[in-house]
């Protein structure tokens, strides 16, 4: 997950800090507050649905592209063509593909 080949830096330093808080307000809730006891049981199960497709969108994605990345470029000098199968064909568009084909 180097974009580039760089590293890249404290650019996901935001991203770790919101989910280390995220732990500890549900690790609190849990064991103190209590504020989520009255979530009804039918929305966790549509959010748990909702999650685990996401899940199978992400894994579908890495198993057909072994290019996956967080930034979307062609490397030509590897090999990398645009794909447009799979899930990606819900999400390509085709003057997207025509100017991202090599000539």
């Amino acid at each position: 997950m180097r974009p580039g080949g760089r590293r890249v830096g404290l650019h996901f330093l935001p991203v770790i800090i919101v989910m280390f808080l995220h732990w500890a307000v549900a690790g609190i809730d849990r064991g103190r507050l209590h504020l989520s006891d009255a979530v009804p049981r039918s929305l966790e199960v549509v959010a748990l649905v909702l999650f685990a497709l996401a899940w199978i969108a992400i894994v579908w994605a890495m198993s057909v592209n072994r290019f996956f990345s967080s930034i979307p470029r062609i490397q030509l000098e590897r090999g990398h063509t645009v794909i447009s199968t799979s899930p990606y064909r819900f999400v390509r568009h085709s003057a997207t593909r025509r100017r991202c084909l090599p000539q």
